[in-house]
This record gives structure tokens, sequence and C-alpha cells, in this order.
């Protein structure tokens, strides 16, 4: 309903792009980014036509967050490197290296390990040692995902760890559920990968717990916990969990994760047989130890159970030799 009124504002309405803008962020924070992505262009539009570049480097570069999220990683790239150049232009740059945040998630996500660094570097370079630290924590986050990528496990959980160090820190004024849940989602990951289960349970129950409100946040949590699952060999759970994970990302219109959830659904399909025949194997296993065991049992009660020979030259037992128990006088 309010989403018709605003729409139905003429466009040259003073207050119909923040309407706009607002209407969109709450898509964003109810974890509903195609509807945020579909206002936000409408917002781009208008803010072009009224020439403010400010306005214009600004809905650029939450188009292009929200794009990282749909997984519209090329369109992001584009719409976030023309907001550096608006804000380099303006001198304004604390808004370059917010960009150059987003610009290092998306090279992230789309496989340009070193490019992506090289930006997360830059901002890293941009940003003052006091005052920004949720763009400092977000910083060392990128770089903790970048280092995972690459297999550098160690440097990864460092920057995830600093990160959420500096989450909690009094001087971040700003400590958001949001970087909370980023932080928390990507040591799950990398627990994960490297198979401590219980460090991966623990992290993804913390970021599931901070996305109640975050549909998309959720999915992602719920699909960690699948994957956590399928580890763990509880298969019918982990198809449960990748399941309810797909349902999400299909309302949001994700899908690219639909399809890592179809993905995960196929590979717990084609893990099962291989589980059953361990499962066999494990039991075969068993049943060999207990008859080893069984036999080890009766050698020893065999060795404990005194032999004919002994019985008989034990004292007091009856010669081999027969007696003669003829009466006397009877003898032939």
């Amino acid at each position: 309903m309010l989403r018709k009124r605003i729409e139905k504002l003429p466009d040259n309405h003073p207050v119909k792009p923040q309407c706009l803008l607002y209407l969109a962020h709450l898509y964003g924070i109810n974890g509903n980014p195609k509807e945020d992505v579909l206002l936000l262009r409408h917002v781009l539009k208008l803010e072009r036509e009224r020439g403010d570049d400010n306005k214009v480097a600004r809905v650029l570069g939450d188009l292009s967050r929200s794009n990282l999220l749909l997984g519209s990683r090329e369109e992001g790239i584009d719409q976030v490197r023309e907001a550096m150049e608006i804000y380099e232009r303006l001198g304004q740059t604390m808004g370059r290296a917010r960009c150059l945040h987003t610009l290092a998630g998306l090279l992230w996500a789309d496989g340009q390990l070193d490019a992506a660094k090289e930006a997360i570097f830059e901002a890293f370079e941009l940003l003052p040692e006091k005052g920004e630290e949720p763009d400092v924590c977000m910083s060392h986050k990128i770089l903790g995902d970048i280092y995972h990528s690459q297999g550098e496990i160690e440097k990864a959980v460092y920057h995830f760890k600093l990160a959420l160090g500096i989450t909690f820190s009094p001087r971040n004024r700003y400590c958001s559920a949001y970087s909370l849940y980023m932080i928390h989602s990507a040591l799950a990951w990398i627990f994960l990968d490297v198979g401590r289960l219980n460090d991966a349970q623990f992290h993804n129950e913390q970021a599931k717990s901070l996305s109640l409100n975050d549909s998309h946040q959720l999915a992602r949590a719920v699909l960690v916990q699948a994957l956590i699952y399928r580890d763990q060999r509880r298969l019918e759970a982990a198809a449960s969990e990748a399941l309810r994970a797909q349902g999400i990302f299909e309302k949001l219109g994700s899908l690219k994760a639909v399809e890592d959830c179809k993905t995960l659904l196929q590979n717990i399909e084609d893990l099962k047989p291989c589980f059953q025949i361990l499962e066999f194997l494990k039991l075969l296993v068993q049943c060999l130890k207990n008859f080893k065991l069984l036999r080890e049992i009766e050698e020893a009660t065999e060795s404990l159970t005194p032999s004919d020979e002994s019985d008989t030259n034990a004292p007091g037992a009856s010669s081999s030799t027969p007696h003669d128990h003829s009466p006397a006088g009877f003898q032939s």
C-alpha cells in the first residue's frame, strides 16, 4: 500500500527519491535484495535526472551491495566503480574507501582474488586509524575472505578474529548485528572447510541467532547447517536444511544460491550409497572383532580345561592296567 502511494507520486516530487530510498532499505533490511534493487534503480534514474552527483554515487554504492547479495557481480562491479569515480572527483575519501570494500567483496565473489586484495589494501590506506572502526572491521573481514579463498587458513582466521575484536571494541559505537553476523558466518565457513565441525557449529549458531530478521542471512546460515550435517553424515537432516534454504532463496530471487542448494541436494543423494556401504563395512569390522574375541575366549577356556592324560595321572587316579576284582579261589 505504502509503496504504491509513493510510486504514484510525480517524478519531480521533492521527496519521492528519498521515500523510495527508505523503502528500498526496508526491503534490504528484511532480506529481500531483489525488490531492493528494483527500487534503487528507480531512485538512481531520478537522481541522475536531478544531477546530484553525491546522491547518485550513494545510490550506486547501495545498488552494488545489493547486487553482490543477488550474485549479479558484473553489474555490481560496474556500479561501484562509477561511484568511486564520482567520490574521487568530489574529493570524498571515506565514500571512496567504502566503495573499495564493496569492490573487493564483488571481486572476491567473482574469483578475482589478486584484484580484490589490491582493492582492500587500498581501502586500508584511506581509512583513518581511529573513528571509522566499522569500516576497518569489515576491511579485515573481507581480507579474511580473500585469504580463505587462497587457502591461507591461519591468516584468514587471524583477520576474522581481529574483525570480531574490533566489533566489540569500546570505540566502536556502531557495533551492528550485520557485522557480527558476517564475521561469525565467515568463521563458520572456514572451520567447516578444515573439518573443525564443532567450531563451525558454534559460529553458525551465533550467525543464525543474529539473522532472524533477515531472510537472506537466515538462508545462508541454514545452508551452512546443511553442510555441517552432511559432513557429520547426518544426511536426512542435511537434505532437510538444504531444502529449507532453497525455499528461502527462491522467494528472495537469489538464483545462484538456489542452484547451490540444488547442487548440495544432489551431492547428498550421491553420498547416501557411499555412506550405506561405509556403515556396512563398519558393521562387518565389528562382527569380525567380535568373532576374534569369541575365538580368544574359547582358546582361553580350552587352556584352563584339564586334558584326559592329566586327569589319569593325577593323585588318586586309577591305573591304566585293569585290577583283578575276581574273588579269591576263582582264579583259573
